[in-house]
């Protein structure tokens, strides 16, 4: 059927101001002028007249939003460009670490590692232009909020994770480096407790390490001994301790005691920080292994993290509150299975605080992770009542694959320990193996001394008998 002709008539210019009145204004222009095709009518109004949509003009939007008068590219809100504000100064110097959302687009938090007022947004098209990925600490030229702003801007991005951001673009990608088994040993010293936990279980970088204890005084005083052991002896590896679901007085506590980075995130805050603070935690330390730096991440605790994840579920009607769903947990092992040593270099750790003894829900959660776990450490909750120090479980603590982090001395004068203190009842091992830690100031030392230790025990025994 031929085309029905369309009128002829002259086009109505409309015009908001003499400076673009010989512009036409295609979005004050009627329906039918404007190029807009509806369905039933197809374009200009008319039923079967197909005709070539008009394009927006690309001099200017014509309201100009108070620039008086000035012909700028439209940006939606913004009155002017990035490039102008630059020139113009109408900037300041921040950053942080990045935090990326599924939309493609994301915020630098310039004040932690959760959401401030003193975020900046960041824009999809800078995303891509930079590849910036979760977790990465970027500095940049951030427009200060406005008037009905919420957010600041982002102008520019100078440094993504301390080098120019020209050099980022072929940075290797964690999930493609090669992992393997923890070649290189943590140097314990310091406090009772931490030694002893490097005589039963070597920890090496990049152990996914579980430590399990009850949620008491004597798990804050041994994360606080262990976090300050790994400082004072590797300055050159970064320590990050998380405290989940923590009360704002123990968080103020760790803060003033430990001398490494403590992110929290309190019981009553929101569960999505709980989350949040999680996943920026590993993305950061990802980041870094990227570039063959060793980070240590000491999460408390993955217990809560899981449970946090079932509650999330629970609250969109995906799970049963008061229960754990073992799907709901792929989030929490995820964050674990990142802990690896790199053969390219690098290496992430994660100490993962679980709890045990409490409740059936618990304990079933700790053997969901048992099994992704290479290095195991318990904390034997009757001991800690008793004041026994140090207070762990001999025949729990285990460690896989010892023999690439200590050498073979080494590990025999360790094996020979165990056989010998396995026989006492938990606490009199325990108090042996303290009066050991206490006669000898480091644990090199005392290795060499236990074939001495067992000949006098033997004796001791054979006149006891």
């Amino acid at each position: 059927r031929p085309a029905r002709p369309a009128q002829q008539q002259e086009p109505q210019i409309y015009s908001r101001s003499e400076e673009n009145a010989e512009t036409p204004d295609w979005r004050s222009r009627p329906r039918e002028q404007s190029g807009y095709r509806s369905p039933s009518t197809g374009y200009g109004g008319q039923r079967q007249v197909y005709q070539r949509r008009d394009n927006p003009p690309a001099q200017s939007h014509p309201q100009n939003y108070g620039n008086q008068g000035r012909s700028v590219p439209y940006q939606g809100l913004s009155d002017v460009t990035a490039e102008e504000l630059l020139q113009a100064g109408d900037y300041e110097e921040d950053g942080g670490i990045f935090d990326l959302y599924s939309d493609g687009y994301g915020f630098v938090r310039t004040r932690g590692f959760l959401p401030s007022g003193r975020d900046a947004f960041v824009t999809q098209a800078q995303v891509r232009r930079f590849g910036l990925r979760d977790g990465d600490m970027i500095r940049g030229k951030v427009r200060p909020p406005r008037e009905g702003d919420k957010f600041g801007n982002v102008l520019a991005v100078t440094e993504i994770n301390g080098f120019p951001t020209d050099t980022q673009r072929d940075r290797p990608q964690f999930d493609d480096l090669t992992a393997i088994y923890p070649k290189k040993k943590f140097q314990l010293t310091g406090a009772r407790d931490v030694r002893a936990i490097d005589l039963l279980t070597p920890i090496g970088f990049g152990q996914r390490m579980l430590l399990l204890c009850q949620p008491d005084g004597t798990m804050m005083s041994l994360l606080r001994s262990l976090t300050n052991a790994i400082v004072a002896n590797h300055p050159g590896c970064e320590v990050l301790l998380v405290l989940i679901g923590e009360t704002p007085e123990d968080v103020t506590q760790m803060m003033d005691t430990c001398r490494c980075r403590v992110l929290a995130s309190t019981f009553d805050q929101p569960p999505e920080n709980h989350l949040r603070i999680a996943d920026l935690a590993v993305d950061y330390a990802r980041r870094q292994a990227e570039y063959g730096k060793d980070v240590v991440v000491v999460l408390d605790s993955l217990t809560r993290l899981a449970k946090t994840v079932s509650t999330t579920a629970a609250q969109q009607g995906r799970a049963t509150p008061g229960t754990v769903n073992p799907a709901s947990l792929n989030r929490a092992k995820k964050l674990f299975g990142t802990a690896r040593a790199l053969r390219e270099g690098g290496s992430v750790t994660i100490v993962g605080v679980m709890n045990s003894d409490v409740s059936r829900l618990d304990d079933s959660i700790v053997e969901e992770f048992k099994s992704a776990a290479n290095a195991v450490v318990a904390v034997d909750a009757s001991l800690a009542r008793a004041g026994v120090s140090p207070a762990l479980n001999l025949q729990a603590c285990t460690s896989r694959h010892p023999e690439l982090l200590v050498s073979e001395e080494g590990l025999a004068n360790r094996q020979q320990l165990r056989t010998a203190l396995s026989p006492l009842q938990p606490a009199a091992a325990m108090q042996q193996l303290g009066s050991m830690l206490d006669a000898v100031g480091d644990n090199e030392t005392l290795l060499k001394r236990v074939p001495e230790w067992l000949n006098v025990m033997k004796d001791g025994r054979a006149r006891g008998n």
